[in-house]
């Protein structure tokens, strides 16, 4: 495609190197920040955002055991429970484990807390999980694997991230010859 020939037609085109470079080098400034949280999560061994407060809550989720075994995520659990003060029971079957929570709380404090996550890592262990619950409906709640969200989305961040800097600055670079040709 000639350049010169958009230039003349559409002069608007001239101003594009430099809207593909401010994206790019903002996409910079996203990579980094990215990187860096994904450094600070790994340095975390305990992600615990605040209490979880549930009226008449009942987590009967499943978590995933096949790459851990059910002692680890036990403890897991348990360690959460200690942190949030809640009993944890489980439920096992063949291939999950189900942990189950059921507690009170006063509604006062329901109301002037809204807490969104409890969660657990061990790296030495190689165990995460999580407790989550939706504020809009408080009665329902789970327990999930937190090895995704901890680490291998933010890591697919950083990637995506960077490709996606690096392609802008480089169409910078191509479309800026090109025009001053």
């Amino acid at each position: 495609m000639d350049y010169q020939i958009l230039l003349t037609n559409y002069p608007i085109f001239k101003y594009l190197p430099y809207i593909l470079g401010i994206s790019g080098l903002l996409y910079i400034f996203i990579a980094i920040n990215s990187i860096k949280n994904y450094k600070k999560r790994h340095t975390k061994l305990v992600e615990l955002e605040s209490r979880c407060i549930l009226c008449e809550a009942e987590i009967v989720n499943p978590v995933n055991i096949k790459s851990y075994s059910k002692e680890l995520i036990i403890d897991a659990v348990e360690i959460i429970s200690h942190f949030i003060g809640v009993p944890v029971y489980f439920i096992n079957s063949s291939e999950t484990v189900y942990a189950e929570v059921k507690y009170k709380v006063n509604e006062q404090e329901i109301k002037n807390v809204i807490p969104r996550r409890a969660a657990i890592y061990h790296p030495k262990q190689g165990y995460s999980i999580a407790i989550y619950y939706d504020p809009l409906n408080p009665k329902m709640a789970f327990a999930k694997d937190m090895e995704d969200i901890i680490f291998k989305k933010p890591l697919r961040d950083c990637i995506f991230n960077i490709i996606i800097a690096a392609i802008l600055i480089f169409s910078c670079i191509f479309t800026a010859l090109n025009v001053m040709v």
